[in-house]
């Protein structure tokens, strides 16, 4: 595999650790977090029925206009350790532990989408008034409930992709009602975070999962295709 500029300007300075200046090779940016997306590729269909007044795919504009921090799982080795002679001791790798939580944070607007959409996501799944599932029969599949999601970040270009994973098992375990509190010496905006169970998390390691990133350049330039037009600045 060719190394890229980076690798060899990272090389060239092995030393120093540092890559100022404008000569390549020899000149590195440093990775800058904050630039970046979450988007809610599949929906449950009938979700529609609990947030009557949005389609699908308002849906998916909302929360990905409202989302502004994305915290995933992490993946940990676990070893079992044996003692030696003078209580030396050595290890041996036996499994791995993938967490099953990705927490989601939106900040609110004046409507309240984020609180239908969520109130009604957690409906559809568990009905807080009866406590049982508003899909019936077949319908009642974790097909119907769940969603996948991409977390794409990307340069300060907002275009650019430096790394992409794809989540799929995707649902709120959380009806955000308690984010929505009165108390009228305090005035202030409202930031929700949800977590939401996940079962497979996807990435294009070393390029053996490509269309993990080519669908994440289709979303990419989806939302970015008015981003040097004065479309997104009507008045």
């Amino acid at each position: 595999m060719a190394k890229t500029t980076i690798q060899k300007s990272i090389y060239k300075n092995l030393f120093t650790r540092t890559f100022g200046g404008t000569t390549e090779p020899g000149v590195a940016d440093l990775y800058i977090s904050g630039y970046g997306y979450f988007w809610f590729e599949h929906l449950p269909e009938k979700l529609t029925t609990y947030v009557p007044d949005m389609t699908i795919s308002e849906i998916q504009m909302t929360l990905a206009a409202l989302c502004q921090r994305v915290t995933p799982p992490g993946e940990t080795i676990n070893k079992t350790t044996q003692p030696g002679l003078g209580g030396k001791k050595w290890s041996t790798p036996t499994n791995i532990e993938v967490g099953d939580t990705i927490t989601v944070s939106f900040f609110e607007v004046s409507g309240t989408p984020l609180k239908k959409i969520m109130s009604g996501w957690t409906r559809l799944i568990r009905d807080m008034r009866h406590g049982a599932s508003g899909l019936t029969g077949t319908d009642y599949t974790k097909v119907n409930y769940s969603a996948t999601g991409y977390k794409i970040l990307t340069k300060p270009d907002g275009i650019t992709i430096e790394t992409v994973e794809y989540y799929t098992g995707l649902w709120p375990t959380k009806n955000p009602l308690d984010n929505f509190n009165l108390d009228i010496a305090t005035n202030d905006k409202v930031d929700v975070d949800i977590d939401f169970s996940v079962d497979n998390i996807y990435d294009d390691f070393e390029g053996k999962q490509k269309w993990i990133e080519t669908k994440a350049e289709k979303i990419v330039a989806a939302i970015t295709q008015a981003r040097d037009t004065f479309e997104n600045f009507k008045l």
